[in-house]
C-alpha cells in the first residue's frame, strides 16, 4: 500500500480517536466515569501512535526521496565520466590522424628531394659524360 495513502488512513483514525473521546467525555458529565477514563486514556494513546506511524511514514518517504535522488546523481556523474571519456577518446584520434597526415608529409617530402638529388644526380652525370657524335 502507498504511503500517502496509510497516512491518509491514519489521519482518519485520529479524527475518529478524536470523536470518541468527545463521546467519553459526554459519558464522564453523565456520571459514567470508570470507562470514560479508560476511554478516553485508550483513545489518547491510540491518537500518539497513530501520529508516530504518519512521522515514521513520513521519514520513510523522505529517505525514498533521498536515495532517487542520490542515484540520479550517481547515473548523471557516470554518464558524464562516459562522456568525458568518449571526448577524450575522440581528442586523442584526431591527434594521431594529425600525427599520421604530418609523418606521410614529412615522407612524401623527403621522397620529393630524394628524387630531385637522384634527377640532379642523374643530370650531373650525364652532362659529365661526353656525348658521342
Amino acid at each position: 500500500m502507498n504511503n500517502t495513502l496509510k497516512q491518509i488512513l491514519s489521519g482518519i483514525m485520529i479524527a475518529g480517536d478524536a470523536f470518541l473521546m468527545l463521546v467519553a467525555v459526554i459519558l464522564m458529565t453523565e456520571g459514567d466515569t470508570g470507562i470514560a477514563i479508560f476511554m478516553l486514556i485508550f483513545l489518547t494513546v491510540d491518537a500518539f501512535l497513530s501520529v508516530d506511524y504518519i512521522l515514521a511514514l513520513h521519514r520513510q518517504n523522505t529517505v525514498l526521496k533521498e536515495q532517487e535522488v542520490e542515484e540520479q546523481i550517481a547515473s548523471l556523474h557516470s554518464q558524464m565520466e562516459e562522456e568525458q571519456f568518449a571526448q577524450k577518446e575522440k581528442e586523442l584520434q584526431r591527434k594521431r590522424e594529425a600525427e599520421d597526415d604530418a609523418f606521410v608529409q614529412d615522407i612524401r617530402e623527403e621522397k620529393d628531394d630524394s628524387l630531385e638529388e637522384l634527377k640532379d644526380k642523374l643530370t650531373k652525370k650525364e652532362q659529365s659524360i661526353p656525348s658521342k657524335k
